[in-house]
């Protein structure tokens, strides 16, 4: 197959043989060979612009949650789906930024040292905000998408375990969709805590 661009009069320009290759060609027309700066922070765009190898453009992976499916084994334990396919190919970008100085360790451990990681955390120092009006201290919010690796049944465990345990009402209002909604409602039907822990959905305004 091939990949036609045609102008305005419908007269072939360009052709390229794959879709990759053309997209290449636009980020090249895109530059226009000055120096450029690429942030890709998913598998999809990752497994693309591996490829794209410039002189002038700098391509910056950003890993922004656990390669790794689960921690059973410590660095050696299984790789996530979107760590199975960026985590081989760290090689391919000028830099890798993740989260934490840990798991930077056990990348390294695992693929080596190969110069281009960087501990780059999401938080940052903020100057302290007053609350207003008031706040229950007991109610604690979670906004996350419902999906294993977010690990939102520990958070639902660990919630009734501190009312259990120190026979308190600690309430946890979960905001976020995904397709562990269904399995997370269970837990939280068979621990019996639908009073204090519920599934909120989506919401467009988290700070209220």
């Amino acid at each position: 197959r091939a990949l036609t661009l045609c102008n305005a009069q419908g007269l072939p320009v360009e052709q390229w043989r794959s879709s990759w290759e053309m997209y290449r060609s636009w980020l090249d027309h895109l530059t226009g060979g000055d120096d450029s700066y690429f942030i890709v922070d998913n598998k999809h765009a990752a497994t693309f612009m591996k490829t794209y190898r410039r002189p002038t453009a700098t391509v910056f992976l950003m890993v922004h949650d656990s390669h790794l499916a689960t921690a059973v084994n410590g660095p050696a334990s299984p790789l996530s789906g979107s760590g199975d396919v960026v985590v081989p190919r760290f090689d391919n970008f000028d830099g890798v930024a993740i989260l934490t100085h840990k798991q930077a360790e056990d990348i390294r451990a695992r693929v080596g040292d190969i110069g281009n990681i960087h501990v780059i955390p999401n938080s940052r120092a903020v100057p302290v905000q007053p609350v207003e009006g008031d706040r229950d201290p007991a109610a604690g919010v979670l906004l996350a998408q419902l999906r294993p690796l977010k690990q939102i049944d520990h958070a639902i465990r660990a919630v009734t375990d501190v009312n259990h345990r120190l026979r308190t009402t600690a309430t946890l209002g979960i905001y976020g969709e995904g397709d562990e909604g269904p399995k997370l409602e269970s837990l939280i039907q068979r621990l019996g805590v639908s009073s204090l822990v519920q599934l909120k959905g989506h919401t467009h305004s988290p700070a209220k």
